[in-house]
């Protein structure tokens, strides 16, 4: 039997830049409606919430997608997925442009939104997808990590170029047409952007026709090889019910969903309700001095991301790196408790970048556990089920905390998120750290190198042979 190569190849790199180019306009583009909620708010004349929902509105049916990718998972390839997330932003793109020509279009805006987020269920999916198929087991954190990174590197663009684009709210009624002075700006800035996001799109996706490759010629590691061979016998004899069922019923997969599901809730205060807090707390700021609380705080996030991914690459303590990821998030939100309470503007700086770099550390830490704890459960199906059902609390933790926020103050919800992060900690520290293809790869390293020093033995053995001859001689 030929022995099976295993090779990494250079164009993995370039099949990730793409990617990385589709989650850095996802997120530049959802960072606008959290950052300038209240100017979005005045422009389509609506409520803070409805703009919520149009920077949340892709996670609304993000669980029926992650469900159909998941039922479709024998089906479904590398190259379809990125085909699709590219068409979901070009396609998004162009009718929220259309959307921003006018106040009166906010359900266009809302259906370009739904469009262009739809693939937020299968967004992760893609990463892990990518990274399982084409790098090696030594890279695939930091291949998972660097579309995390450059989605929190469009937040940081975002949080710099809005608030400078339109620094405060100037909207007053025009006496003669009737229309809102200050419109026209959120017109010009909302519709350049959708725009730009529409043409770079559309060369994104020939480009993406035309090299991107379900799997490499030569697969990066034995354990991914094992996975393919078991999905290719799953695809003869498994009812696709039935696979779905067989990764629900996994004790780790429930325990690590239900963590991150409640992980949820320190997403929608600590960054999308971030800018609405800061401003309730202090009305009289501009939006100048939440979009310098926003880029200071996303980037300690893909700090977080960035060292997270080079240690568990090197250490693969995934349960402690979550574990601690939490504890210092629930920490801060105590901390921010009593800052808001307080009014204590540099306090604030302080630990909404705390928080957020410890939720950069939480996202590449709970995959790999998750992916690591479930091994060899097939990818695809795991990471649609795990993102659609997590993705969906996004949703729910921002109505309750906006509702909290509007009714009781921001106080009181920053205490709810310390009770949801709990629950959170309490999920993770039930979690087996059984780090089963970590094992696959280490035996196959041990196997080769006994082989190695066997085939070393024989040739010593040889050697001697032919010297205790010619000593005989």
């Amino acid at each position: 039997m030929a022995e099976i190569v295993y090779k990494a190849y250079l164009k993995r790199y370039f099949l990730l830049a793409i990617l990385c180019f589709v989650t850095f306009w996802q997120m530049y583009s959802t960072t606008g409606f959290i950052i300038l909620n209240n100017a979005v708010t005045m422009f389509y004349q609506t409520s803070p919430y409805a703009t919520d929902l149009l920077a949340v509105i892709g996670n609304l049916i993000g669980l029926p997608v992650g469900l159909l990718s998941a039922y479709y998972s024998d089906v479904l390839s590398l190259r379809a997925m990125m085909l699709g997330l590219i068409l979901a932003l070009l396609g998004g793109s162009f009718v929220c442009m259309i959307g921003f020509l006018s106040g009166d279009l906010f359900y266009v805006t809302a259906i370009g939104r739904l469009v262009m987020t739809s693939t937020f269920g299968i967004m992760f999916t893609t990463q892990v997808l990518l990274a399982a198929g084409w790098f090696p087991s030594n890279e695939t954190a930091m291949a998972f990590s660097f579309p995390l990174m450059t989605a929190m590197g469009g937040s940081i663009a975002s949080s710099v170029i809005y608030p400078l684009a339109i620094p405060t709210l100037n909207f007053t009624k025009n006496i003669n047409n009737s229309e809102w002075e200050g419109s026209h700006r959120v017109t010009v800035v909302f519709s350049t952007t959708f725009g730009s996001m529409c043409i770079s799109s559309l060369l994104s996706l020939i480009l993406a026709l035309i090299y991107c490759k379900n799997n490499p010629p030569s697969l990066p590691s034995r354990a991914q090889h094992d996975i393919l061979m078991k999905k290719e016998e799953r695809r003869r004899c498994i009812d696709r019910l039935k696979s779905i069922w067989s990764i629900i019923g996994k004790r780790q997969f429930v325990l690590i969903t239900m963590a991150t599901s409640f992980f949820q809730s320190y997403l929608v205060y600590g960054i999308i309700l971030m800018p609405s807090c800061i401003i309730i707390t202090f009305p009289e700021i501009e939006n100048i001095v939440p979009g310098k609380i926003f880029l200071i705080s996303t980037i300690g996030q893909v700090a977080g991301v960035a060292v997270a991914g080079k240690l568990l690459d090197r250490f693969k303590t995934f349960k402690k790196a979550v574990l601690l990821s939490v504890i210092i998030m629930i920490l801060s939100c105590v901390g921010l408790f009593f800052a808001h309470s307080r009014r204590k503007m540099t306090l604030l700086y302080i630990l909404y970048t705390t928080i957020n770099t410890a939720g950069g550390v939480y996202l590449p830490s709970a995959i790999e556990l998750l992916v690591e704890t479930t091994y060899p459960a097939n990818k695809l199906l795991l990471m649609s089920l795990y993102t659609s059902i997590s993705n969906t609390f996004i949703v729910i933790f921002t109505s309750i905390t906006r509702l909290l926020m509007t009714k009781r103050g921001v106080p009181t919800a920053t205490l709810a998120t310390v009770g949801f992060l709990v629950v959170s900690m309490v999920a993770i520290l039930m979690v087996n750290p059984d780090y089963k293809r970590h094992k696959t790869d280490l035996n196959t390293t041990a196997l080769n190198s006994k082989r190695q020093n066997k085939e070393l033995n024989k040739i010593h053995d040889t050697r001697s042979i032919g010297t205790n001859a010619e000593l005989l001689e």
